[in-house]
């Protein structure tokens, strides 16, 4: 039986769409930041309302900056991984290290500014569902690992 390499891009192109859109998502970061830096310096907000102003814009920038995370670290990942199982396990990994850090983000942007509710159960939202990948992949990871090529399970 002749051994496949392993292959995590199903179509050659999609590796350059998933860069570029984290290239983009870095570009439309930096744009937002722009906007809120000129926003700050025309001072056309009162004390309350530019406090809704940066938790609105905070998250939207961290959404943003996740995003890229996401494509990049995809990308890289895609671009190094040897096995399916090499490749859910960087994958678990990286979505925790996500969570992890949308976690510490969320916490520091509740200490800066108020956040209403609406706004802190999507970023409870996007935790638990960046845990729950991390783990899916870790588990799958793992499982692959109890076969004997690492190849032949999982979808």
């Amino acid at each position: 039986m002749e051994q496949r390499q392993f292959q995590y891009w199903q179509w050659p192109g999609l590796r350059w769409l998933v860069l570029a859109a984290g290239g983009l998502q870095l570009v439309s970061l930096a744009m937002q930041i722009s906007d809120w830096q000129a926003i700050a310096g025309a001072g056309i907000f009162s004390a309350e309302e530019w406090q809704r102003y940066c938790a609105r814009e905070a998250l939207h920038c961290g959404c943003s900056g996740l995003m890229a995370a996401g494509f990049l670290g995809c990308f890289v990942i895609g671009q190094r991984a040897k096995s399916r199982r090499a490749a859910r396990r960087a994958e678990g990994v990286l979505l925790l290290a996500l969570a992890v850090v949308w976690a510490v983000g969320g916490v520091g942007l509740r200490m800066a500014v108020a956040v209403d509710l609406g706004q802190e159960l999507f970023e409870l939202a996007v935790l638990a569902a960046l845990a729950a990948g991390g783990g899916v992949a870790l588990w799958q990871s793992a499982r692959l690992s109890k076969t004997t090529s690492g190849e032949e399970t999982a979808k």
